[in-house]
């Protein structure tokens, strides 16, 4: 979990970065240079990229080794981030805002997120089981851990970043989640050339889309949480309670509403689900 934080940094954790976005590029350069088609290579570009911008989520905010004192901590027991966050929502007084608000749990869930696309495109490109995508997954986020455990693998004068076996199981759950996804897309019939029009929205397709709008949701504001919070935090300011409930909202009104308002009436679920708008008939005779 995050230590102390500052946005100035030493150049030699600039330099990791820059190396490691400039091994990106060679390499997508490599792939295309060598006739892959154009789906082929974007597919493995953007696989890469991810990686890459994991590895540096991983890596920032950087240090300011003038506040730094102490290296960070070592947790080794599972699950006490739940202990950590309830103490917290306690300390404040509970609710809603509390729990949107409170550090761990935003933590935990964002290390859920990182890794979703790891297990779907593991899955939905290679035909990996779960068992392979756990121990990859795994595998990744050790990797991860190691070089927070490390200080960037010596880098870094001090380490900054905790290691934490909650981070090993989040990661490895968010992959497992990303696995689950794929068949669950597969499982809904998809618009076909000649065959205008969206799948009939059964009450069970219905809900399942609600799901995936609430999971978007939460998914908009976790990212829209942590970009406001590391940007205050850079400017040493502080992001409470009324920030976090008004992204909450607002990012439940650009899911809810702002999206149907540019996709013809179709949530995020119902575009994925290929089901019609609200409001919108699909194609044939009537039930």
């Amino acid at each position: 979990m995050p230590g102390q934080f500052s946005v100035g940094a030493g150049y030699r954790l600039f330099v990791f970065c820059g190396v490691a976005l400039l091994a990106w590029a060679g390499w997508t350069a490599w792939l295309w240079r060598r006739g892959r088609a154009r789906r082929h290579v974007l597919a493995r570009s953007g696989f890469a990229l991810y990686l890459v911008l994991a590895w540096l989520l991983v890596l920032m905010p950087f240090p300011d080794e003038s506040v730094l004192r102490d290296p960070a901590p070592v947790n080794l027991v599972p699950f006490g981030w739940l202990a950590d966050a309830s103490a917290g929502v306690r300390y404040v007084g509970g609710g809603l805002g509390a729990w949107l608000t409170n550090r761990t749990v935003v933590y935990v869930f964002s290390n859920v997120l990182l890794t979703v696309p790891f297990g779907a495109y593991l899955r939905r490109a290679h035909g990996w089981g779960a068992a392979r995508v756990s121990l990859a997954a795994l595998g990744l986020s050790l990797a991860f851990e190691l070089t927070q455990l490390t200080a960037v693998w010596g880098i870094a004068g001090t380490r900054y970043r905790t290691f934490d076996v909650d981070d090993l199981i989040a990661n490895t759950a968010g992959a497992l989640l990303g696995w689950l996804f794929v068949p669950l897309l597969r499982a809904w019939p998809q618009r076909r050339a000649g065959q205008g029009g969206a799948a009939r929205p059964t009450p069970l397709r219905r809900a399942l889309a609600l799901l995936l709008d609430v999971v978007a949701w939460q998914a908009g504001y976790l990212v829209a949480w942590l970009v406001v919070w590391t940007v205050v935090s850079a400017v040493g300011g502080t992001a409470g309670q009324p920030v976090a409930l008004a992204l909450w909202a607002a990012t439940g009104v650009a899911v809810l509403a702002g999206c149907p308002l540019l996709a013809g009436g179709a949530t995020p679920g119902a575009l994925l689900l290929d089901l019609p708008g609200w409001g919108r008939r699909p194609p044939g005779p009537r039930p």
